[in-house]
């Protein structure tokens, strides 16, 4: 990817307020899709875009949420920075599996709790586990 777009990519990025991490994963994402595509930025077509969407499921076995961050990088370059639309009719995100936690028993809850023998410990995971807390994704 040529200096001055990939200079606009990060202004626009930073611009918005992405953070650090995602501004580097965006750039990332289109010096590689540049790279596979060979061809100038603004002249790039709608088919080089589906073919690499394509590339990245079938070809590289990419997980369906790496396919969208990578998919998401391309689309704030053509509508951010070069101003072109973009249909998502014709390039789809991927549908993301959603995994189904795994629900304890009373029984396995309360086995659990009684394995731990500091009562600092046990009440505190006892007032976690019966407030329904959860961690942050």
């Amino acid at each position: 990817m040529e200096e001055k777009y990939k200079q606009q990519a990060e202004m626009g990025l930073k611009n918005r307020g992405f953070c650090l991490r995602t501004i580097e994963k965006y750039l990332s994402g289109l010096t590689k899709f540049f790279d596979h595509v060979k061809e100038d930025p603004e002249k790039v077509k709608l088919l080089d875009i589906q073919e690499y969407h394509r590339y990245l499921y079938e070809k590289r076995k990419l997980a369906n949420s790496t396919v969208n961050i990578e998919m998401a990088s391309i689309r704030f370059f053509y509508t951010s920075i070069i101003k072109q639309g973009w249909d998502h009719t014709y390039i789809p995100r991927m549908k993301i599996k959603k995994i189904k936690p795994v629900i304890l028993s009373a029984e396995e809850v309360a086995g659990l709790l009684n394995e731990i023998n500091n009562l600092k410990y046990r009440t505190l995971l006892m007032t976690i586990y019966s407030t329904g807390i959860r961690p942050h994704e």
